[in-house]
């Protein structure tokens, strides 16, 4: 009998050990996750691929803009400006900074 019950309680202790590892690791996995997010996030921001494919993009608005008709630059000028405005300056090129404050002004 003794031994069917250190049988039965070892069988609940070893259910609880698993349910507490269990728990452990999703509270760690839900306090990293969004660090670990950031962290890969900001180092994608920093990246040259990333900044590279931003200039071109601004790049591509900025000659969209200047070659559309008067309706199409109030249309683009919403766009462009958004657009700019989740770039950061220091990173834009001279002529796309002009551009920009430019834009800015319209408004």
């Amino acid at each position: 009998m003794k031994t069917i019950a250190f049988c039965i309680i070892g069988f609940f202790a070893l259910c609880v050990l698993i349910a507490t590892g269990g728990y452990a690791n999703w509270a760690s996995v839900n306090y990293y996750t969004p660090k670990y997010g950031s962290t890969r996030s900001e180092t994608f921001k920093q990246s040259a691929a990333y900044n590279d494919g931003m200039v071109r993009d601004l790049e591509g608005i900025q000659l969209q803009y200047q070659a559309a008709s008067p309706a199409g630059k109030e249309a683009l000028r919403a766009l462009a400006l958004h657009r700019f405005e989740v770039y950061p300056v220091e990173r834009m090129t001279p002529d796309q900074r002009n551009f920009y404050n430019q834009l800015k002004a319209q408004q």
